[in-house]
């Protein structure tokens, strides 16, 4: 991936969070440009 970004002239700084902070500091207020993540399993847990 960095490669392909740099070839269309993006730089990419990652930064590595806790993961308890993922969430709550970062994805939840906005504080990201890019992020990946992953569901585990479904986002209707009770059905």
């Amino acid at each position: 991936m960095l490669s392909m970004l740099a070839a269309v002239g993006i730089k990419l700084d990652i930064m590595t969070v806790p993961v308890g902070d993922f969430f709550d500091k970062y994805v939840t207020p906005g504080n990201f440009d890019l992020t990946v993540f992953s569901w585990l399993g479904t986002v209707f847990p009770i059905s």
